[in-house]
């Protein structure tokens, strides 16, 4: 299971937010089965806070058609996956950096 730190989720969320607007920023949820080594190197005993975020890449029009009775969006790990490459490197690289800026911030 991973972990976010609730104080830095806090803030980065709302950098997030303020980066994407809202909408682009929807409250988690636990859809799949999916896991990462990620939660070993941010465990609240090891004192290190830590955010997990994720990226969307399939494109909205995948998402569109199979609400209107089109083919469903495949997962992440299956064969027929597709993901938009420049459009979801361009999303994670500006989230990335207004991460990195709010946390370099002087306090």
């Amino acid at each position: 299971m991973t972990y976010n730190d609730p104080a830095l989720a806090r803030r980065l969320n709302g950098v997030m937010k303020a980066t994407f607007g809202e909408a682009a920023v929807p409250p988690f949820q636990q859809l799949g089965m999916g896991a990462e080594d990620f939660a070993f190197f941010v465990a609240e005993d090891l004192g290190v806070p830590g955010y997990y975020f994720a990226v969307g890449g399939t494109p909205q029009a995948a998402f569109d058609a199979a609400a209107n009775g089109g083919p469903p969006v495949p997962s992440h790990h299956s064969p027929l996956f597709k993901i938009a490459p420049k459009e979801s490197i361009t999303v994670g690289t500006r989230a990335m950096i207004a991460a990195v800026l709010d946390l370099a911030k002087p306090e």
